[in-house]
């Protein structure tokens, strides 16, 4: 294959001006893979090779869509690493946003008073609003629609960000149609372009990032997804702390708080985690797992998997990484016997180092890894216990 075929796995971002000649591409109609130039089999290592499968596509502006080029080719030689990074992502988009703005940066806490990590806040922000009551102490979409509400018409910012958790997706939709302005979710990246905002989000199970504008409004609404930026560094700041009690008016909550159910015992919360060992088909079975477990424990990291061990069972899902599972942000990730399917590497847009082992080397995780050993993971294992002692 000819160096100017190969296209390197982290593309980025792309438009095709409408008066230049079509772009051709294809897509695995079995599996939804897409790869850029055309190519007559799937490029997924995890696909069958069978031309039959693949569809010609054609990429135009015509949905002004940001994609993100996949494709499986032979590493290129001398042996290079690249970093991953699908798109220009911004590191602390908050901060950023208000820069871009010349603006400041508020933070709303909503609570029932237990409010001891306020300090921490007011070291990323330039004021701390907090809103505290007993009646708060439990979340409740509705009593916190409506306090947001009327501090959104006192200050008039121009975005309000909310965390794409299961309590900010049961809340922003309520504010948006509360308040009328437009909201999008589970955005990866936020910027300032004229004037106005634009976010970036994922679709086609990550397969493709999308840049979405909105319409004109005085303020907007979004959702960012838990572990896509990671904390801001404090840098001498401390912002003010405004303290205020719930409205007068605020109307009764129209349900009731029962109990908060914490997860099965044994769970691990891998988007906490500052290494994690991540096992993927390559560990053959679920007998396998134990070894690496011990490893794992050794190296006081946490045990992480693609989609593969969760489907076979091996695992519970709460251990899975990619777009189907949770985005992490670990400081090292150590990859044993993972392929690097797009939608696995699309959960690690926050990781620090990620280092990657595999006998096969056209894996696509290669590409992205910032260190890569090309050899039978149960060895590299045995090696790293042996030294650990």
């Amino acid at each position: 294959m000819s160096k100017k075929n190969k296209v390197p796995l982290a593309e980025g971002l792309f438009t095709w001006p409408s008066d230049q000649p079509r772009l051709i591409a294809s897509r695995c109609k079995k599996c939804g893979t897409p790869a850029f130039p055309k190519s007559p089999y799937c490029t997924n290592p995890d696909c069958e090779k069978n031309p039959e499968n693949v569809e010609e596509i054609e990429l135009s502006n015509r949905a002004k869509l940001y994609t993100y080029a996949v494709q499986a080719y032979p590493m290129p030689e001398p042996f290079k690493m690249e970093p991953f990074e699908p798109f220009p992502r911004s590191e602390h988009p908050a901060d950023e946003l208000c820069r871009s703005l010349a603006s400041n940066l508020t933070a709303v806490v909503i609570g029932g008073g237990d409010t001891a990590f306020i300090d921490d806040i007011a070291q990323g922000a330039d004021r701390v609003i907090v809103v505290e009551d007993e009646k708060l102490k439990n979340f409740d979409a509705d009593c916190s629609k409506e306090i947001l509400k009327k501090l959104i018409e006192e200050h008039q910012p121009l975005v309000t960000l909310i965390g794409h958790t299961s309590w900010g997706m049961d809340l922003a939709p309520a504010l948006s149609v509360k308040t009328g302005f437009p909201l999008t979710t589970d955005c990866v990246d936020i910027m300032i372009e004229d004037g106005s905002p634009r976010v970036v989000r994922q679709i086609y199970s990550g397969k493709v990032f999308t840049k979405v504008s909105f319409r004109k409004s005085e303020c907007y609404l979004m959702t960012v997804r838990p572990g896509v930026f990671p904390p801001d560094k404090a840098q001498g700041r401390r912002g003010e702390i405004v303290r205020q009690g719930i409205p007068a008016d605020l109307p009764a909550a129209g349900k009731q708080f029962m109990k908060f159910v914490e997860p099965d015992v044994g769970a691990v919360d891998i988007t906490q985690a500052e290494l994690l060992v991540s096992i993927g088909r390559g560990v053959g079975d679920q007998e396998n797992i134990g070894a690496i477990q011990e490893l794992t424990d050794r190296l006081g990291g946490t045990l992480s998997c693609s989609r593969p061990v969760v489907d076979k069972s091996w695992l519970p899902k709460y251990h899975q990484v990619g777009t189907s599972g949770k985005s992490v942000k670990p400081k090292v990730y150590l990859a044993l016997g993972i392929s690097g399917a797009f939608q696995h590497m699309a959960g690690l847009i926050g990781a620090g180092t990620i280092i990657a082992v595999n006998k096969d080397p056209k894996a696509p995780i290669f590409r992205v890894a910032n260190y890569g050993v090309m050899e039978d993971l149960f060895k590299i294992a045995d090696a790293l216990k042996e030294k650990l002692g």
